[in-house]
């Protein structure tokens, strides 16, 4: 099979390091999903992919939530492949700040239970080329979650999804100055959701119809104060 380009859902087997080893040998992958990783197969593992020069598209999953994180063993000459335009992640993730700066042709990027701070998050900002950006359940952790100037220069979208306990979410101006979808989903924890004037690309938003009328009127406000005014609201 080393001449495979697809490669999903494969899940390792506990003490699964021959099943690691076999993804060397997969030379011409573009596209791979792994599940059961444990911080036992975790160094093994990265290395393991770090020879794949034409992947593309990973997917990651954890096996289980724990204090060490699915990049425990990443940083220095250990890295995910350079050549990946897209990457999701699920598990807690310590030490990204080290590391995803070499991700240079990422363009989407799914982060998913990762309990990212925030200067994670400005990290991930500085990715170049990412398009699009996804944030589900406890990615990130803290109560306000605030995008400032500087980073996202290149997001068109931005989905926050069952972010459970974030309270506020804020946008600075000169945010995501090429920002065009917003989608805001799943979590009834959302207080406030602030700045949308500074988004002076944005076409749409999709919201959850749960929210509150006094959130969902302070959205309508701000956005008949923004510079589009033809941004449309969708209501799952």
């Amino acid at each position: 099979l080393n001449a495979l380009c697809t490669l999903a859902n494969v899940r390792v087997p506990e003490k699964g390091k021959g099943t690691i080893k076999e993804f060397t040998q997969l030379l011409q992958l573009r596209k791979l999903g792994v599940g059961g990783i444990t911080e036992t197969d975790s160094e093994e593992f990265w290395f393991a992919i770090g020879s794949l020069k034409h992947l593309r598209s990973l997917s990651v999953n954890w096996d289980v939530q724990n204090d060490h994180g699915l990049d425990c063993s990443l940083g220095g000459s250990l890295l995910p492949p350079r050549s990946l335009q897209s990457l999701k992640l699920g598990g807690r993730l310590v030490r990204l700040t080290e590391w995803i700066h070499q991700l240079q042709n990422l363009s989407r990027l799914l982060l998913v239970c990762t309990e990212l701070q925030q200067d994670a998050i400005q990290a991930v900002g500085k990715l170049p080329n990412l398009a699009i950006l996804g944030m589900e359940y406890d990615s990130f952790k803290g109560e306000e979650l605030v995008l400032e100037q500087g980073p996202f220069r290149s997001l068109v979208r931005l989905e926050l999804i069952r972010m459970h306990h974030v309270a506020f979410v804020k946008f600075e101006d000169g945010a995501m100055p090429k920002l065009e979808l917003l989608r805001i989903d799943g979590w009834s924890d959302l207080q406030e959701l602030s700045g949308l004037k500074y988004l002076t690309k944005l076409k749409e938003i999709r919201l959850n119809l749960f929210y509150s009328e006094k959130f969902n009127d302070n959205v309508q406000d701000q956005l008949a104060e923004h510079p589009n005014s033809n941004v449309s609201v969708m209501r799952n």
